[in-house]
């Protein structure tokens, strides 16, 4: 009786359905006080659009508040920022809709956006699945060639790309409002961004 190790990967790619929005306005100051009133002014006035757009603020939620002391700049001492996150279903026009609030009002703004398909987690099992059977394929080949066959599975070991991972704890926001236009109107045509999802699995086979 002998064991033959073998890998097997599957991968597959997905249309993410679902984006997390984190939305850092950032200022700097002289003042750290005002440097950080200025940042949460910004911050304000979007709650604004998206309230008047018809959002649900209780769904929006506070990623960061942060004030500190600028070493490299002669004219302002403090940078101070407010990050936000909102979570929301992908679709185009709709993200295009928020992005074009921000560009009217010229916010001093980062935007870091994190992308996840919603059946993620069905697909990467059935990766594994996949994955253990092409390695068994593999081991049933070397066997043949040694004139072996497979007796049965003594380990097996999984590696697994997700992604971009999910904000489970984070409610979605929708609008209430039908979407109107902005002004990218080209861009509202383009597709979903893809996700690649890879599951590899690492098999030892005994064989005899």
């Amino acid at each position: 009786m002998g064991r033959i190790h073998v890998d097997g990967q599957a991968k597959q790619e997905l249309n993410a359905d679902v984006v997390t929005i984190i939305l850092t306005f950032e200022t700097n100051n002289k003042n750290s006080t005002t440097a950080l009133y200025d940042a949460t002014e910004q911050c304000e006035r979007f709650f604004g659009q998206l309230k008047e757009a018809g959002f649900d603020l209780s769904k929006v939620h506070l990623s960061n508040d942060d004030v500190e002391k600028n070493k490299y700049s002669d004219d302002y001492d403090y940078d101070a920022c407010r990050s936000i996150a909102l979570k929301m279903p992908f679709e185009i026009k709709q993200y295009n809709r928020l992005i074009d609030m921000i560009r009217q009002e010229r916010y001093d703004v980062n935007i870091d956006t994190k992308y996840i398909a919603s059946n993620i987690n069905e697909v990467r099992e059935n990766l594994l699945q996949e994955a253990v059977l092409q390695s068994r394929r593999k081991a049933e080949k070397i066997a043949e060639a040694m004139k072996q066959e497979i007796v049965g599975c003594e380990k097996v070991n999984v590696d697994r790309e997700y992604g971009n991972y999910d904000d489970e704890d984070i409610d979605y926001l929708e609008s209430a409002i039908p979407m109107t236009g902005c002004a990218f109107k080209h861009s509202n045509e383009i597709g979903s961004p893809t996700i690649e999802v890879e599951a590899t699995a690492h098999v030892i086979w005994i064989v005899e």
